[in-house]
């Protein structure tokens, strides 16, 4: 499970890198439901994990808005992500079930 999610977190990535259309920003929502799926639940989040899973899908959300005004794409993007990969990596139990 955990490697599953940090293969989706790795992919949220790779798809903001390529995404050119409304419909590639569109589609990145869905990813982050995927990955809120695959995380352990709230009570076992670590709370890095935690707080960086809501940065994740603050960024998304800014990433989504930013094309849609066609405007700049927020530059911290991949870093946020990797921030939550970290902390998963590092962080719970719960994944080993």
């Amino acid at each position: 499970m955990k490697q599953r999610l940090l293969e989706e977190l790795e992919a949220l990535r790779e798809a903001h890198r390529t995404a050119k259309t409304q419909d590639d920003f569109d589609a990145l929502r869905q990813r982050v439901q995927v990955i809120e799926e695959l995380s352990a639940s709230t009570a076992e989040r670590s709370k890095a994990e935690k707080a960086s899973l809501e940065r994740v899908k603050g960024v998304v959300s800014e990433a989504i808005r930013a094309r849609q005004q066609q405007s700049d794409q927020p530059s911290n993007f991949s870093a946020t992500v990797f921030a939550l990969m970290q902390a998963v990596r590092r962080g719970t139990s719960g994944y080993d079930g």
